[in-house]
Order: C-alpha cells, then sequence, then structure tokens
C-alpha cells in the first residue's frame, strides 16, 4: 500500500505557497508517513475484499456452479473499479489542500504514466492468460479519462457518475447497432474480448482494438466508467467520519439495482424477450440456440 490510501487531516495551517512547496520534486513530499495521515481500515478492507473475489473468480473455474463463484463473479471486479477511483481522490486530496497550478500539473502527470503502465502490462498479461480476462488495458484508459475531472467536487462526480451509468450502456447500445461488433474467423459476434499486442500492428488491430476498449470489451470503458466516477465522488469525503452514510448508500443502491433488474426482467417480461432475442442470431454470437429455448423453457 502507499500514501495515496490515507486520508489527509484538514491541516491546521494554510496551505504553502505555490512557490514554496517542493512536495511534487520527487520521493520525499510532505504528507508521506507524517502522523496527520491516518489508514483508512475500511478502504484496506474492501481492497482485500476485491482481491479475493478476483481470485475465487479467475482461479476456481472448476467450481463455476458453487453459490461462493457466483457471489463474487463480476462484483469484485465491480469493487476494484470503485476502489480505483477511491484512491485517485486520495491522492488528488494533498493538491486539493494546496490547489497551486504546478501541484495539478504534476498529478495529472503522475496518473498519465500509472495509466501507460498499467495498459503495458494489460497486453503484457493478455498474451499469457488462457482464460480469465484482463482489466488492465481498461483501467489505464479510464485513469487517462478521468484527468479532466480528477480535481471535480464530490456532487459532480456523484451526478456524472449516475447520468453515466443511464446513458454510457445505451450509448454502447446505438453505436453497436450501427457499427456492428467484431467477428471472428467463422463470421461469428465476439463478445467480451480484450486487447493483444497484435492488434497494436495495422490500422484495422489498432480499430479493433478501440472497439474492446470503449464497446464491446470484456470491461467496455463506456459501461464502466461509472464505478470510477462513483469511487472518486466517494473519496471526496471523509471516510473516517461516511461510514453509515456509506452503508446507507450502498444498502439503497442494492435495494434499486437488483429491485429494478427483477422488476424489468421477470415482471415486465424483459427475461423472455432477451432470451426470445439470441435465438435468430445464436449462429452469429456463438450461443446455442437451444440454450435460449431451454432458459425459456426452465421459467
Amino acid at each position: 500500500m502507499t500514501s495515496t490510501d490515507r486520508a489527509p487531516v484538514p491541516p491546521s495551517a494554510p496551505p504553502a505557497r505555490p512557490d514554496s512547496g517542493s512536495w511534487p520534486r520527487g520521493r520525499h513530499r510532505p504528507g508521506r508517513h507524517r502522523p496527520g495521515r491516518a489508514r483508512v481500515a475500511g478502504v484496506d478492507a474492501a481492497r482485500g475484499l476485491a482481491v479475493l473475489g478476483m481470485i475465487v473468480a479467475h482461479v476456481a473455474v472448476a467450481a463455476g456452479s458453487s453459490w461462493l463463484v457466483q457471489a463474487v463473479n463480476g462484483r469484485a471486479a465491480v469493487l476494484f473499479a470503485v476502489l480505483g477511483g477511491v484512491s485517485l481522490a486520495l491522492m488528488a486530496a494533498p493538491v486539493l489542500a494546496a490547489p497551486t497550478a504546478r501541484n495539478r500539473v504534476w498529478l495529472r502527470r503522475r496518473i498519465a504514466v500509472r495509466g501507460l503502465l498499467l495498459v503495458v502490462l494489460g497486453l503484457l498479461l493478455a498474451e499469457i492468460s488462457s482464460g480469465p480476462m484482463v482489466i488492465l488495458v481498461v483501467y489505464g484508459v479510464l485513469f487517462w479519462l478521468l484527468l479532466p475531472v480528477l480535481f471535480a467536487p464530490a456532487r459532480a462526480l456523484a451526478v456524472a457518475a449516475a447520468i453515466w451509468a443511464v446513458a454510457g450502456p445505451l450509448l454502447s447500445w446505438v453505436l453497436r447497432a450501427r457499427f456492428g461488433s467484431p467477428t471472428d474467423a467463422d463470421g461469428r459476434t465476439v463478445l467480451g474480448a480484450t486487447v493483444h499486442l497484435s492488434d497494436l500492428t495495422s490500422p484495422a488491430g489498432l480499430v479493433h482494438a478501440l472497439d474492446t476498449v470503449l464497446l464491446s470489451g470484456a470491461y467496455p470503458v463506456l459501461t464502466w466508467m461509472p464505478f470510477l466516477l462513483l469511487g472518486m465522488a466517494v473519496g471526496r469525503l471523509d471516510l473516517r467520519t461516511a461510514g453509515t452514510r456509506l452503508v446507507a448508500g450502498g444498502a439503497a443502491g442494492a435495494v434499486l439495482g437488483y429491485g429494478g433488474s427483477w422488476l424489468a426482467l421477470d415482471v415486465l417480461g424483459g427475461r423472455d424477450a432477451l432470451l426470445a432475442s439470441v435465438a435468430p442470431v445464436a449462429d452469429r454470437l456463438g450461443v446455442p440456440a437451444e440454450l435460449a429455448r431451454t432458459r425459456r423453457r426452465l421459467r
């Protein structure tokens, strides 16, 4: 863990003048290992749960039907994305306490470099991965895209997350319907892909990589951005005293999400409509046509 996981304590003295702050020059910065910057146990615990969840989701493939795998599958990645936003907010907190142009530029440059390292590492891992989808490329791109709102207030970030959560998937659907999705050598639609180094060697490959990152990949930016925006909004709070609000907000979000899903799928007929839509394009999607009919009978 680094000092970015520590919650800053409001300074008792006014921030240093722009020409006197020296922390962007290197590793010896005010705030590192200072008594006034305490660990946030909740962030550490959440990160531990995310790591354990990702291990279960990626390693325990043989137990794919177990309740534990089903419980963490997808949710661990979402938790990682939210925590990524929290970490960005904690990194920005010292700069917001001493908001000089020099400090802002330095931090944006630092995060941009981190994003580049994540992209490179993700590309390398994708070459050796034989199963698990690698999220690091998209993670790095999300870091770049968040640079313009790195110092935005919590309320603006929360509103942006809510709007993007609704508009992002709809825009993704419209764009994929308009331009189509990538296909494999047999002409079947490919969904849930990741970017590989070979995609960067030709113009067609670059287009495929862009489509994978933004629209049709395993972790498309258009549908994953709200999680990091929400995490940044959470990270703007005083995490040492916001526990009750976060628990209440999380419970309300769970009720809204699961309740809305149940209403749309099981009450309003969304599940049957989705399953029926699979059958005509089962061959292109690589999904057995019988799957849709079987799922309908199980209902």
